[in-house]
């Protein structure tokens, strides 16, 4: 591609035992290669599964002191190094941002204006709280699809005063996760959703941040218009309560 003048990179890469993908990986095994390059965009994810207690990861600065030559834009980055769960993360990205999507391990997001993003991937093996989803509703104004993973139970009670507005949203997923991120974005007490049209959530989840299919229906955000996606394996063979119908009128 020698004469390749503009580039736009979405690379994600899950590797064992080797080095994050920095700058002069990026340089050496890329962009050497293009030598009429002018305009170069790129998103890049690196997850290391470091199966070898040896493994030494770079420190951030290291990490985005390899991003200075030239033909980097500004750029913006994060690394984690979480030894509990033998993985390493790393996002590196150019601003002004020019994808549609972002992806968010654990709490390591620091903020930040994205315009063109309408869909967040939400990872996390620490407990989210109140101004971790406060950022994201700040830093994606146009999020349409938001997922959450994370099992770990969250801290937001204390702050669930001020609800959270999200007045875009309409696909959240939760699937998986800790009832405290459901209840986040379903009650009217915590947040603002008002475009919200599909809900995918566990059964029991559900059950739990509803009180089992007793709480008013004007106490979440729903209308008559939202779909709830369930595991059908997962509701087979159960017996609803008597207002499951209300909530769910499809299953």
């Amino acid at each position: 591609m020698p004469n390749l003048e503009e580039l736009a990179l979405c690379l994600q890469v899950i590797r064992s035992n080797m080095p994050l993908i920095d700058g002069s990986a990026l340089s050496n095994d890329l962009l050497v290669h293009m030598p009429k390059l002018n305009k170069f965009s790129f998103y890049v994810h690196t997850m290391v599964l470091t199966m070898n207690s040896n493994y030494i990861c770079a420190s951030h600065d290291e990490f985005k002191r390899s991003f200075v030559a030239k033909i980097f834009p500004r750029v913006d980055s994060f690394v984690e190094d979480n030894r509990h769960t033998r993985c390493v993360y790393s996002c590196v990205y150019s601003l002004p941002y020019a994808f549609d999507f972002f992806y968010i391990f654990s709490g390591s997001f620091r903020g930040g204006t994205f315009e063109s993003v309408e869909f967040v991937f939400v990872f996390g093996e620490r407990a989210f709280e109140h101004e971790f989803f406060a950022s994201i509703s700040q830093s994606f104004p146009s999020l349409r699809k938001l997922v959450v993973r994370n099992w770990r139970s969250g801290k937001m009670k204390q702050h669930s005063s001020t609800p959270i507005a999200f007045p875009r949203l309409r696909i959240l997923d939760v699937t998986g996760s800790h009832s405290d991120y459901a209840e986040q974005f379903l009650l009217k007490s915590r947040a603002c959703v008002p475009q919200l049209a599909e809900i995918c959530i566990n059964y029991d989840v559900l059950a739990k941040v509803t009180n089992r299919f007793t709480v008013g229906l004007d106490q979440l955000n729903y209308n008559q218009s939202t779909t709830f996606v369930m595991d059908e394996d997962e509701d087979e063979g159960r017996v609803h309560p008597q207002h499951f119908r209300m909530y769910c009128p499809l299953l």
